[in-house]
Protein backbone atom coordinates (compact mmCIF):
# COMPACT_ATOMS: atom_id res chain seq x y z
CA UNK A 1 0.00 0.00 0.00
CA UNK A 2 1.53 3.46 -0.31
CA UNK A 3 1.42 6.50 1.03
CA UNK A 4 -1.04 9.20 0.39
CA UNK A 5 0.74 13.06 0.14
CA UNK A 6 -2.13 15.73 -0.63
CA UNK A 7 -0.97 18.67 -2.60
CA UNK A 8 -2.68 21.91 -3.36
CA UNK A 9 -1.25 24.71 -5.74
CA UNK A 10 -1.00 28.17 -4.39
CA UNK A 11 -0.64 29.73 -7.71
CA UNK A 12 -1.76 29.16 -11.91
CA UNK A 13 2.47 28.67 -11.87
CA UNK A 14 2.73 26.08 -9.41
CA UNK A 15 3.83 22.80 -10.50
CA UNK A 16 2.90 19.66 -7.92
CA UNK A 17 5.80 17.38 -7.08
CA UNK A 18 7.18 14.90 -9.35
CA UNK A 19 9.17 11.72 -9.36
CA UNK A 20 11.21 11.31 -12.61
CA UNK A 21 11.06 7.37 -11.94
CA UNK A 22 9.38 5.61 -9.61
CA UNK A 23 12.38 4.25 -7.53
CA UNK A 24 13.38 7.79 -7.04
CA UNK A 25 14.01 8.84 -3.36
CA UNK A 26 12.76 12.68 -3.65
CA UNK A 27 10.30 14.34 -4.75
CA UNK A 28 11.30 16.82 -7.11
CA UNK A 29 10.07 20.64 -5.83
CA UNK A 30 9.80 23.35 -8.76
CA UNK A 31 10.11 27.02 -8.02
CA UNK A 32 6.70 28.73 -9.09
CA UNK A 33 8.54 32.18 -9.86
CA UNK A 34 11.32 34.08 -11.51
CA UNK A 35 13.95 35.01 -8.86
CA UNK A 36 17.50 36.09 -8.87
CA UNK A 37 20.08 35.31 -5.54
CA UNK A 38 22.21 37.91 -5.23
CA UNK A 39 25.97 37.00 -4.87
CA UNK A 40 27.15 35.57 -1.06
CA UNK A 41 23.63 35.53 -0.31
CA UNK A 42 20.32 33.23 1.07
CA UNK A 43 16.81 33.89 -1.13
CA UNK A 44 13.90 32.18 0.14
CA UNK A 45 11.97 30.58 -2.88
CA UNK A 46 8.72 30.27 -3.10
CA UNK A 47 6.97 26.69 -4.84
CA UNK A 48 3.32 27.55 -4.58
CA UNK A 49 2.35 24.44 -3.05
CA UNK A 50 0.84 23.43 0.16
CA UNK A 51 0.99 19.51 1.26
CA UNK A 52 -0.78 17.39 3.80
CA UNK A 53 1.29 15.05 4.88
CA UNK A 54 -0.46 11.29 6.95
CA UNK A 55 -0.02 11.75 10.73
CA UNK A 56 4.28 10.62 11.28
CA UNK A 57 5.68 11.34 7.96
CA UNK A 58 7.27 14.71 6.85
CA UNK A 59 9.96 15.34 4.36
CA UNK A 60 13.47 16.62 4.69
CA UNK A 61 14.45 19.06 1.67
CA UNK A 62 17.79 18.78 0.33
CA UNK A 63 20.07 19.65 -3.22
CA UNK A 64 18.90 18.69 -6.01
CA UNK A 65 22.54 17.43 -7.79
CA UNK A 66 22.00 19.22 -10.78
CA UNK A 67 21.37 22.72 -9.41
CA UNK A 68 24.57 22.25 -6.67
CA UNK A 69 27.20 21.00 -9.09
CA UNK A 70 26.28 23.26 -12.48
CA UNK A 71 25.00 26.49 -10.25
CA UNK A 72 26.35 26.25 -7.11
CA UNK A 73 23.09 26.72 -4.99
CA UNK A 74 22.22 25.05 -1.91
CA UNK A 75 19.67 24.43 0.16
CA UNK A 76 19.83 25.74 3.75
CA UNK A 77 16.62 24.46 5.64
CA UNK A 78 14.34 21.70 5.24
CA UNK A 79 12.27 19.97 7.68
CA UNK A 80 8.45 19.50 7.12
CA UNK A 81 6.70 18.41 9.76
CA UNK A 82 3.32 16.42 8.89
CA UNK A 83 1.33 18.90 11.02
CA UNK A 84 2.67 21.71 8.58
CA UNK A 85 0.22 23.33 6.35
CA UNK A 86 2.12 26.68 5.15
CA UNK A 87 3.92 27.10 1.48
CA UNK A 88 6.52 25.11 1.31
CA UNK A 89 9.51 27.69 0.35
CA UNK A 90 13.53 26.73 -0.12
CA UNK A 91 15.78 28.60 1.56
CA UNK A 92 18.82 28.65 -1.12
CA UNK A 93 22.19 30.01 -0.71
CA UNK A 94 24.69 31.33 -3.69
CA UNK A 95 28.13 31.39 -2.40
CA UNK A 96 29.42 32.99 -5.44
CA UNK A 97 29.89 36.68 -5.89
CA UNK A 98 28.25 36.24 -8.80
CA UNK A 99 23.77 36.48 -9.04
CA UNK A 100 22.40 33.59 -9.78
CA UNK A 101 19.25 33.13 -11.69
CA UNK A 102 16.30 31.06 -10.99
CA UNK A 103 13.18 30.44 -13.41
CA UNK A 104 10.02 29.33 -12.77
CA UNK A 105 9.07 25.66 -13.67
CA UNK A 106 12.96 25.20 -12.16
CA UNK A 107 13.15 22.37 -10.21
CA UNK A 108 15.15 23.71 -7.22
CA UNK A 109 15.31 21.40 -4.88
CA UNK A 110 14.32 17.65 -3.66
CA UNK A 111 12.07 16.28 -0.78
CA UNK A 112 12.71 13.21 0.63
CA UNK A 113 10.17 11.67 2.66
CA UNK A 114 10.78 10.19 6.27
CA UNK A 115 8.69 8.72 9.00
CA UNK A 116 8.83 9.85 12.75
CA UNK A 117 8.33 7.08 15.44
CA UNK A 118 6.50 8.21 18.56
CA UNK A 119 8.92 8.31 21.01
CA UNK A 120 8.79 9.28 24.67
CA UNK A 121 11.37 11.27 26.35
CA UNK A 122 13.30 10.23 29.83
CA UNK A 123 15.54 12.31 31.38
CA UNK A 124 18.27 10.37 33.47
CA UNK A 125 21.72 10.75 35.43
CA UNK A 126 23.26 6.85 34.01
CA UNK A 127 23.35 5.99 30.41
CA UNK A 128 24.57 2.74 29.55
CA UNK A 129 28.67 2.15 28.12
CA UNK A 130 29.29 1.25 24.38
CA UNK A 131 33.04 1.39 23.01
CA UNK A 132 32.04 4.44 21.94
CA UNK A 133 31.59 6.01 25.29
CA UNK A 134 33.45 9.11 26.67
CA UNK A 135 36.03 7.74 29.05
Amino acid sequence: MSTIIKFKKLSAAAIIPTKAHIDDLGLDLYSSEDVVISGLSNRLINTGIVCEFPLFIGGILKDRSSIASKQRLYVKAGVIDSSYRGEIRILLENPDAIPKTIKAVTKIAQMVLVKAEEVNIDETTEMNNTERSKK
